[in-house]
């Protein structure tokens, strides 16, 4: 039925709100919260867009409703001395979240000979997540920084729109960075360590593909001098091959083909602050 819409024009009015409260336990920890309620408008591609091709057409889904989204998170700010940590947690309802999926082909239409082409439909999802990040002096030079992030996103499945799979798709996986820095006012040296965990929750109704973790090291080190400045990067020392969960998709233009990042890569600036 979607292919048999013929409205080509849409107007939404969709209130949003935000609160959000703050507490200074004490001196050191300070605790918050928050409750929001957002919507927003499905786009122009995911309304109207349109492309037939070898293999996989797409189509808008003209009646796509606003999804709504009722989330709420807390999180704790914790410092004192040369240390600094801040984390967070939240969950949130999306009534009408877009999912691409496989919409049948209706009628015939000259011209398009697949039989089904990627679209968009409404339905229910929930997703949770999590980060943290801190940083501490070790001295008056040297400093441990990190960070990690957690997403988590479910759906319904949906029998008229034929979806199954409870994932989410497109939900990156559990990934985080340390880094250790030695600095005084003209030199400082990095050692940087980012990894990705393995990503096996995909979404089957779009042949997504589970994708393997990685870790890669990275070496800075930089030098200032009046308003001079050089700086120079290795990344991925150990020349890992490896690629992002889903860089090869790139709806509704994508190939199929995984892309990897770089290898081992050397860089250098120059800068000059005026």
């Amino acid at each position: 039925m979607i292919w048999l819409c013929t409205e080509t024009s849409r107007a939404d009015t969709e209130p949003s709100f935000s609160l959000r409260i703050q507490h200074q336990i004490n001196s050191q920890l300070q605790l918050s919260g928050g409750l929001t309620r957002t919507s927003r408008s499905p786009d122009a591609r995911e309304r109207y867009f349109a492309l037939r091709r070898m293999g996989s057409d797409w189509v808008g889904n003209p009646v796509l409703e606003p999804p709504q989204a009722t989330g709420a998170e807390i999180g704790l700010v914790w410092g004192a001395g040369g240390g600094m940590l801040s984390a967070s947690a939240w969950a949130e309802r999306v009534d009408g979240f877009v999912l691409p999926y496989n919409q049948q082909r209706i009628e015939p239409v000259p011209g398009v000979m697949n039989t089904k082409a990627m679209s968009y439909g409404n339905v229910q999802a929930d997703l949770l997540g999590a980060s943290v990040s801190g940083s501490l002096a070790l001295s008056s030079r040297l400093s441990l920084a990190g960070s990690a992030t957690f997403v988590r996103g479910t759906q319904e499945p949906d029998p008229q729109l034929g979806t199954t799979s409870r994932n989410l798709p497109e939900m990156p996986p559990l990934s985080g960075r340390l880094a250790v820095r030695w600095q005084n006012t003209k030199v400082f040296a990095e050692a940087e360590g980012i990894a990705a965990a393995d990503q096996e929750r995909v979404n089957e109704d779009l042949s997504e593909s589970p994708t393997p973790g990685w870790a890669i090291l990275n070496l800075k080190a930089g030098w200032s001098w009046q308003r001079w400045r050089v700086a120079a990067v290795l990344a991925n020392v150990f020349d890992r091959t490896y690629h992002e969960h889903f860089s090869y998709l790139r709806n509704p233009y994508r190939s199929g083909f995984v892309l990897n990042e770089p290898g081992r890569n050397f860089a250098v600036t120059l800068g000059w602050r005026y």
